[in-house]
């Protein structure tokens, strides 16, 4: 589980887990534990993902000389 928070229709947002799951060639997300809201990524998405955390990371953390 990952810590993280979510803002339900527009609600304050609320503290929460993210449960992640690899299903055979499929990753689900699951924020709120219970499997009656998940959002599932084939490979493409998880790689289109990973790839724009990284460019945000990248320029969001100052690095070590």
């Amino acid at each position: 589980m990952i810590p993280a928070s979510y803002a339900l229709h527009r609600q304050p947002a609320q503290a929460t887990d993210l449960v992640v799951r690899l299903r055979g060639g499929t990753i689900t997300l699951d924020p709120q534990i219970t499997g009656g809201c998940v959002i599932d990524l084939e490979e493409d998405s998880v790689c289109l993902l990973r790839d724009q955390l990284t460019e945000w990371f990248w320029h969001a953390w100052p690095r070590n000389p």
